[in-house]
């Protein structure tokens, strides 16, 4: 099942996914949604659960479109749960298609003779409604203490901070103690640099140790290129942002990306994908090699519908930076408002 876990504006959250059997254990019980039309819906629920969006719509009254949007505030509060996926796939085709004068994503579903408002499909229940065998505070905080663990690995403060766990590093502390004197984990100072207090899954640190060279390509190391809020990012959450001269600062925002090169944080593009900063090493030939990088991370963005585009690089224009002759031998051109490049076909 999928619990809403927090808006990113008003058409876009984050959600959290969970098997039926570990929902007591992990989900999170989330306070109620304040406002007349939510409470109107909260009652609704309650006294009918697993209802649709029409029966919903009948009993409460009012503009349809009011009560959608109600009724997504409390899906990204973690209130409302549905029990398809299918209302988040229409509101995802509903932006692409807004894109576009005529609008496929109301033709596509229709029921019982009925457009129905994307996003409103399937049964609506609280969630309150799942928690029927609700565990302990113990097992709750143990559950959790297992997944950050097999999540990462090593697990240091720094890294449960960035997760926005309820309580922080400190309530979820007596519960590596008890994993670590049952022997299910390992205390030790495994990453150089952070807190003394560092947990690891058996083996982990075995891992570490293994050479890194082992996975680098035959010419080098080749960059890499993950969202900025993935967990494999340790950037501006176990480890900080690089200090810059200019004071950018960097973010773990939706849509951001960072291109690492054998760990290291060598760039970061904004949600756009059209504004980058470098973060190369002062000396050669390290610099060389990681410039080079990231233009191949940034010219592998192409696609066959989308190209690659810079406005600025460290804030300047492409054309003002050491980046032009090697982008554009790398088949950028120059345009009116920067750098440009088309990925062309074999």
């Amino acid at each position: 099942m999928w619990q809403g876990a927090g808006g990113l504006g008003p058409e876009d959250g984050r959600i959290a996914f969970y098997l039926t059997d570990h929902v007591a254990h992990l989900a999170v019980q989330t306070a109620p949604v304040e406002g007349d039309l939510e409470a109107k819906i909260r009652d609704a629920l309650t006294l009918r659960n697993a209802v649709f969006f029409d029966d919903l719509s009948c009993g409460i009254g009012g503009f349809r479109n009011e009560l959608v949007e109600a009724l997504w505030r409390m899906v990204w509060a973690g209130e409302v749960i549905n029990d398809t996926l299918m209302p988040l796939r229409c509101l995802r085709q509903q932006k692409h298609s807004a894109r576009n004068k005529l609008s496929r994503s109301r033709r596509a579903f229709r029921s019982r003779r009925t457009a129905l408002e994307p996003g409103t499909e399937g049964r609506w229940s609280l969630f309150g409604g799942a928690l029927r065998d609700a565990a302990s505070v113990t097992e709750q905080q143990i559950a959790h203490a297992t997944q950050l663990i097999e999540r990462y690995g090593v697990l240091t403060r720094e890294m449960v901070s960035s997760e926005g766990f309820e309580g922080g590093f400190s309530r979820i502390y007596p519960a590596y103690e008890a994993l670590e004197e049952s022997g299910r984990i390992r205390r030790g100072y495994f990453v150089n640099g952070l807190r003394a207090a560092q947990f690891a899954a058996p083996g982990a640190e075995d891992r570490i140790r293994e050479t890194a060279p082992a996975q680098d390509g035959v010419d080098g190391p080749h960059p890499i290129v993950l969202a900025a809020k993935d967990l494999a990012n340790p950037y501006g959450a176990a480890l900080p942002w690089h200090e810059r001269p200019d004071s950018a600062r960097p973010a773990r925002g939706a849509g951001a990306r960072v291109i690492l090169l054998s760990g290291h944080l060598i760039g970061y593009l904004n949600r756009s994908s059209d504004q980058l900063l470098t973060f190369l090493p002062t000396d050669e030939p390290e610099r060389s090699l990681a410039q080079a990088a990231v233009i191949q991370a940034v010219g592998s963005l192409a696609t066959d519908r989308t190209p690659a585009f810079l406005s600025t690089i460290d804030r300047l224009a492409p054309e003002s930076t050491s980046f032009a002759k090697p982008l554009q031998a790398a088949g950028f051109v120059s345009t009116s408002r920067g750098l440009l490049h088309r990925r062309r076909g074999d």
